[in-house]
């Protein structure tokens, strides 16, 4: 099964964008139908030959659901200024892929991965979204666009 959260990035492609700048917005709360329009990479296959070019995802459809972020007190509490800390602790946002995959931020707009440049969505407000992960987390680097639809 195709898993957004998990095959996404061209991290050599995109830069990542700042987490600042967009006005976060409680009415993008909610869930979310996305298709995926168009999705490329660079994989490995089980023998280690490496491809890349255009992929077909084995499902073009994702849902999503944009949230509050809840905090763990039994991790959050303690001083702390690293990414972890604000990944876990601070953020105000969280994205959760398909019941799966949580990306968090502190806006509505712009999520990121708990590790740093490592996964990146992008919910545009014409409802377009960009994705993607680098091979840090994976065994290759992905991008997929496409359109999101609030249900």
């Amino acid at each position: 099964m195709f898993r957004i959260g998990r095959k996404i990035g061209l991290a050599g492609a995109m830069a990542m964008l700042p987490l600042f700048g967009a006005e976060a917005d409680t009415s993008d709360f909610g869930k979310y139908l996305c298709v995926v329009s168009h999705m490329a990479g660079i994989q490995t296959d089980a023998d280690g030959k490496a491809f890349s070019g255009k992929i077909q995802p084995t499902s073009d459809k994702f849902f999503l659901d944009i949230h509050q972020a809840a905090h763990p007190p039994s991790l959050c509490g303690k001083p702390g200024d690293d990414f972890s800390d604000w990944f876990l602790c601070k953020a105000k946002f969280e994205v959760q892929i398909n019941s799966a995959g949580r990306l968090r931020s502190d806006t509505t707009v712009t999520f990121i991965g708990p590790i740093p440049i490592a996964d990146e969505f992008i919910l545009n407000r014409d409802m377009s979204f960009y994705e993607y992960q680098n091979p840090l987390t994976s065994g290759g680097a992905f991008v997929s666009d496409g359109q999101c639809s609030k249900l």
